[in-house]
């Protein structure tokens, strides 16, 4: 259909707005390279603890912008499939929270199965015939609404590209809470034309099928009808598969996991309270970025190494030794990727309990004027 055609041409290049993201890196790195060169230690008088009910920026606000701005991140960026036959509402609001809670944990995840449908989507879309004022009058959402949503979500962005500029500190949960939004960014871009919240389903009819009546005479020419009559799905299913699984979803999966800890890596030369916590920082923000591709080479090793079959006349690689190294490796990376992520999410609020002094300072009052969410 033209119009679905038209509307896939039209979404906004998720690569895009990752380098839009990344634009305010300059200013965040320069100024990590200024407080780390300023003073190589900051003393305990010039740090600062839980601040609250402060008139300006203070811990509360803190904690409030970024949470909600991970909330709001994850219900807007969320796009169910269609309900099947036997849903409910309830459990429509079920599968929400649901995959709400996955994205909060690893919004990496959401990326890439916005990543798989989208390709899936321009593959199959070609050969259904539905219209485009009936996808659109499916969806509780449009266009307007979405940029809106991203509009708000990127609020938090611009404060840190802003604080950036002025010189003054950014946390670390700022920093993680941008790694967030980036994500749901991506998301949003892949899933941009795709109908939110669509509760029933429109039958597409292929006009080139027939109707087909059983007799009892149809038994032998089962198999030579039946391929007649599902040529086009068999079309279809062969454009699907044309990649393997790896690189359509696993792959993009390590990747996106890595894109999420490079952005930790902005706090790299943040004042932290104590060395020892700048340098657990810095062994998790590694372990998290080159963990998700020695997982996807142990992968890719396994898929080469199998057990000789009796009889057969080529095998694949059956060495002992090299399957056990493949094994250790896939672990080990395994393991060490969740223990380095879970120690971010700890350090992302333990830091809090002594930041520097300017972190809640603010030199830009005018920004309250601008409308936002």
């Amino acid at each position: 259909m033209g119009f679905m055609r038209s509307a896939f041409k039209m979404v906004p290049d998720p690569t895009c707005i990752v380098f839009l993201l990344a634009s305010f890196l300059p200013e965040v790195v320069a100024q990590n390279h200024t407080n780390i060169t300023g003073s190589a230690a900051i003393s305990d008088a010039e740090r600062v603890g839980f601040e609250w009910g402060s008139a300006k920026r203070d811990t509360s606000s803190l904690h409030q912008t970024c949470i909600l701005t991970m909330l709001s991140c994850t219900y807007h960026v969320i796009h169910l499939n269609i309900f099947g036959p036997q849903d409910t509402i309830n459990t429509g609001y079920k599968r929400k929270l649901k995959w709400m809670l996955v994205t909060l944990c690893a919004p990496e995840i959401i990326c890439s199965i916005a990543l798989r449908q989208w390709q899936e989507s321009r593959q199959t879309v070609k050969d259904m015939a539905a219209r485009d004022r009936q996808i659109r009058d499916r969806s509780k959402t449009n266009a307007v609404a979405k940029v809106i949503a991203l509009v708000q979500t990127g609020w938090l962005i611009c404060q840190c590209v802003i604080r950036a500029a002025n010189g003054l500190p950014i946390s670390q949960l700022e920093i993680a809470t941008v790694a967030f939004a980036a994500c749901t960014f991506v998301a949003s871009g892949f899933w941009f034309h795709k109908p939110l919240s669509v509760a029933s389903w429109t039958p597409v009819h292929y006009e080139g099928a027939l109707p087909y009546s059983w007799t009892p005479r149809s038994k032998g020419s089962l198999a030579r009808e039946a391929a007649q009559r599902v040529k086009m799905t068999t079309r279809m299913v062969k454009r699907g598969c044309q990649k393997s699984m790896f690189f359509n979803l696993v792959f993009p999966f390590f990747c996106f996991s890595s894109i999420f800890s490079v952005i930790h890596l902005l706090a790299w030369n943040f004042n932290f309270a104590t060395p020892r916590e700048q340098l657990m920082w810095r062994i998790c923000c590694l372990t998290t970025t080159l963990a998700p591709f020695m997982i996807a080479g142990s992968l890719q090793l396994a898929s080469i190494w199998d057990p000789a079959a009796p009889g057969a006349s080529t095998q694949k690689v059956a060495a002992p030794e090299f399957a056990a190294l493949v094994i250790l490796c896939y672990f080990t990376s395994l393991l060490a990727y969740f223990m380095a992520r879970l120690d971010l999410m700890f350090q992302i609020f333990y830091c809090l309990r002594s930041m520097p002094v300017g972190i809640y300072s603010s030199s830009m009052s005018w920004i309250n004027y601008i409308p936002h969410a």
